[in-house]
């Protein structure tokens, strides 16, 4: 009990000697604050700076360090003198000075966002980013700067997406680009996702391309983004388009994409896909980076098959132990050798086409401008008999085919020459009568 009540006295005379200087220092600071305030209400210049030093005498006095340089420098912004707030905020701490020049930079954000005039709003943009720039959080700055462009309407957008982006705000920059989509603006989406500059943002524009049959444009987006489904359908068009040259370099690169993510089974459905164009060599070497060796045998199957290579086809169907096949090759061989002289007739034709600019639309038909139409009738016209007859004795011979293997490559084989898919459908039967061919009918 004695020990409680000496404790408490003792308490009772710190609070005594401490008291006074307790009170002096409230004293002080009341003091520094009046001085503030009699600052910021002072138009004259060098009032106004006497006011504030005398700040700084009393917040010394009240034992305070460079923290009070902080304190005078957000006084001064509050009443939006930025000059005399930079100032006071480079007396202080390094870290109080970076802070400062974001409040300074939000100050005039501020401003501008209560400025009726486009010059103004430019200039106080223009200081804010100044300062934003030497503080100690730069991109919350910027995106703020983006806010204020965002506030404004759609008509401001590209200059908020350009502010979002330097200060690395892509879920604004994201709101940008949903924004233009929904307005059915779909190139500027397009393009305001590709600048999230990630693989979202890359996606998202890709499919906005490929909606649009962009598909160059599309292609590079998918790229970026490391979409291999998105790759694959572009490289599928090309094959389907008949460019063959085009298609091929894109299945390499989309078997790298596939090989740095140890993805053995988007190879085998690569590989599979190679095969269904007729690139069983391709498909071949797809397998192969994979070991399904037996796969890997029977793309060369395939691939001699199509080239009417019939010693060949039967030595590797003979390694992939397909001996079925081997018999069926054999005694189908009088049928495939009809198939390749309608096949070898065919190439002759159209390696000797007149040169023309092809293009394809989306049903593999070929497209020609009007002048280069006339020089193609004119060199098919001379050849429309004799391809279409042969267009129905292929068909006649296929149905003759029994082995679904053959009759699957001998089918991806003749469906390459555009005149076969006019006349005959996927599965060799006519779907034109003779009568009915017209000469443009007949270009392979």
């Amino acid at each position: 009990m004695k020990h409680r009540a000496k404790l408490i006295i003792m308490t009772i005379m710190c609070f005594l000697l401490t008291a006074p200087a307790l009170m002096a220092q409230d004293k002080n600071v009341v003091k520094a604050e009046e001085s503030i305030a009699k600052g910021l209400e002072t138009a004259d210049a060098t009032a106004k700076r006497e006011y504030f030093e005398k700040a700084v005498e009393y917040y010394t006095k009240s034992g305070m360090g460079k923290e009070l340089f902080e304190l005078i420098g957000d006084a001064l912004v509050a009443g939006k003198d930025y000059a005399s707030a930079a100032k006071y905020y480079l007396r202080g701490t390094p870290e109080a000075k970076k802070a400062g020049y974001s409040r300074i930079g939000d100050g005039m954000v501020e401003d501008a966002a209560a400025a009726g005039d486009d010059k103004e709003v430019g200039k106080l943009v223009k200081s804010a980013l100044s300062n934003y720039r030497k503080s100690d959080n730069p991109e919350a700055g910027y995106k703020k700067v983006g806010d204020l462009y965002y506030g404004m309407g759609n008509s401001q957008y590209e200059n908020a997406l350009g502010y979002y982006i330097m200060g690395k705000s892509y879920p604004d920059v994201k709101k940008i680009a949903d924004g233009y989509l929904a307005a059915g603006n779909d190139t500027s989406a397009a393009k305001s996702y590709e600048r999230m500059d990630t693989p979202e943002g890359y996606n998202a524009a890709g499919a906005i391309y490929e909606k649009a049959g962009e598909y160059s444009s599309a292609y590079i987006a998918f790229e970026k983004a490391g979409n291999t489904d998105g790759l694959l359908r572009y490289a599928n068009r090309l094959f389907e388009t008949g460019n063959i040259e085009g298609g091929v370099p894109q299945y390499q690169k989309i078997a790298t994409l596939y090989e740095a993510k140890n993805d053995k089974a988007g190879m085998a459905k690569l590989a599979e896909s190679a095969s269904k164009y007729g690139q069983y060599q391709l498909a071949n070497e797809l397998y192969m980076k994979i070991n399904d060796f037996k796969k890997a045998e029977m793309a060369l199957v395939y691939m001699d098959l199509i080239s009417f290579n019939y010693d060949g086809a039967i030595d590797h169907a003979t390694k992939a132990e397909e001996e079925s096949l081997v018999a069926a090759i054999k005694s189908s061989r009088a049928t495939l050798v009809i198939l390749e002289k309608i096949a070898n007739d065919f190439d002759l034709i159209k390696n000797n086409e007149p040169s023309v600019t092809k293009q394809y639309d989306d049903n593999k038909n070929l497209v020609l401008s009007a002048e280069d139409m006339e020089s193609y009738k004119g060199y098919y016209s001379a050849y429309k008999t004799k391809i279409a007859d042969q267009i129905f004795a292929l068909s006649g011979s296929y149905a003759k085919l029994t082995n679904d293997v053959i009759k699957q490559v001998i089918r991806t084989k003749f469906l390459s020459y555009g005149a076969v898919r006019t006349i005959l459908d996927n599965n060799m039967v006519k779907k034109k009568e003779k009568a009915a061919v017209k000469t443009e009918d007949t270009f392979l």
